[in-house]
């Protein structure tokens, strides 16, 4: 089995280029101690900086795929020994290659998104200080980079938090103008029951006014006649007096012929009688009269204590009226804030479909992206199988044909090209694979702090 200097030598070119211009600035050694401290690198070091080895390397790509990437160097390994080989020593060496390709691949891509996309197998194997200075540096970068980005997403967590209080705020006080609005219909069904009393006892007063009236002017015109009807009696009253004054006149005139002949007087007696009979009765008949008149003019007055008392109870209607214009007029302007409102809350639903709707197509990307992640870790384990049962294939080819020696050069340079196929395939596997599971990460770490929010 080849060493990995050898499939170094084959797969690379021996020289690498240094005018690259990366867009991130290159930091000093004491700045990048510092900053490799606060992200969690407490191992790196101004001398370890200055005079790389491999095993710093190792260490440091294992340290990145696990902060960064979150890809466990042990679950990596843990595949990479499963692979099973009859020859211990060979097993060896291609457990070796194969961790040093898979994390040089994923340090490859991962570097390449960071801006430093030259990052190769002589970094790991021989590294340079100017060379472990630019990795670092573009390692800060990102790391600046990325918490930037997670302060924008901060601001738009914080907005959302706002915009939910707004929602339940502007819920608490739709649901407390509905108990308002219950209350106010309640009261205006009340107020219409009263107005429909009232008015029908408007109604009703108007009739009873409207019959005082006729009674009124019936009581004016027996009032007049009773004028006229007294008048008449003072002057039949008068015409009586001076009768009998005449009367009086005239017995003393007849006292001496009474002396004469009491025959005439007796006669003129009877005549007095009579006449007085008939003055009794016609006084008989006007005291029935004022009688009837003074029962008239005593129901008028009562009918006009209840005239007055109704025209009070008619303004105390008038102002009841009046208040409840009043109450129409607050229940319209009550109305009129509902429906503001209404709109406001409205728009904060509609806000809230839309955030809804934004929550659930996130929730879709998420899905697709973890159906896509789990069908691509299918197809890099259908390829470890692959290669795991092709190279099971060369190593039982080699075996048997150990006889010849031509033979078996051949077929191991035959095997050399199947293993840097299985190599790029490889590569090209893992570099998939941590592109999509960068992509899941970020959103996955996106939606926990969407759901934490």
């Amino acid at each position: 089995m080849a060493r990995p200097s050898a499939i170094y030598r084959a797969s690379q070119p021996t020289t690498i280029t240094r005018n690259t211009k990366y867009q991130f600035p290159i930091l000093e050694t004491s700045d990048i101690t510092s900053l490799c401290s606060r992200l969690g690198l407490e191992f790196i070091n101004e001398e370890i900086i200055t005079r790389p080895t491999k095993s710093f390397m190792k260490s440091l790509i294992e340290q990145v795929m696990d902060k960064f990437l979150f890809v466990s160097p042990y679950s990596l390994r843990q595949s990479i020994e499963s692979i099973e080989s009859n020859d211990d020593n060979e097993l060896n060496n291609i457990k070796n290659t194969m961790n040093i390709i898979a994390s040089q691949r994923i340090m490859y891509k991962f570097l390449s998104d960071c801006g430093f996309d030259d990052f190769s197998l002589k970094d790991v194997l021989k590294p340079e200080s100017i060379r472990v200075k630019i990795i670092l540096s573009s390692l800060i970068n990102y790391a600046r980079f990325r918490e930037e980005r997670l302060d924008d997403c901060s601001e738009l967590f914080e907005s959302n938090e706002t915009l939910i209080y707004e929602y339940k705020e502007a819920l608490k006080l739709n649901n407390h103008i509905k108990l308002k609005l219950k209350e106010t219909n309640s009261k205006i069904l009340k107020n219409n029951l009263n107005l429909n009393k009232i008015n029908e006892n408007i109604s009703n007063s108007q009739l009873e006014l409207k019959n005082l009236n006729e009674n009124q002017k019936l009581l004016t015109t027996e009032h007049s006649k009773y004028k006229l009807e007294k008048n008449s009696l003072i002057k039949d009253l008068e015409n009586q007096n001076s009768l009998f004054i005449e009367i009086k006149k005239e017995l003393d005139r007849l006292k001496p012929f009474i002396k004469e002949s009491p025959e005439t007087v007796v006669e003129i007696i009877q005549l007095l009688k009579n006449s007085l009979k008939l003055e009794e009765d016609k006084l008989h008949e006007f005291e029935l009269k004022s009688k009837k008149i003074s029962i008239s003019i005593d129901s008028f007055q009562y009918l006009t204590h209840i005239f007055n008392d109704l025209h009070i109870q008619l303004d105390s209607l008038q102002d009841q009226l009046q208040k409840l214009d009043d109450l129409k007029d607050s229940i319209d302007s009550i109305e009129l804030n509902l429906n503001k409102k209404l709109i406001e809350f409205d728009n904060l639903n509609k806000n809230l479909n839309q955030l809804t709707k934004y929550i659930e197509l996130n929730n879709e990307k998420l899905l697709n992206s973890k159906q896509n992640y789990n069908d691509k870790l299918k197809i890099i384990d259908n390829k470890i199988e692959t290669s795991r049962n092709d190279l099971s294939n060369l190593k039982s080819k080699i075996h048997k044909d150990s006889i010849d020696l031509n033979l078996k050069k051949s077929q191991t340079d035959s095997l050399k090209r199947s293993l840097l196929d299985l190599q790029s395939k490889f590569e090209i596997g893992c570099k998939n694979a941590s592109i999509e599971l960068n992509k899941l990460n970020s959103q996955l770490v996106l939606y926990i702090d969407e759901m934490n929010k």
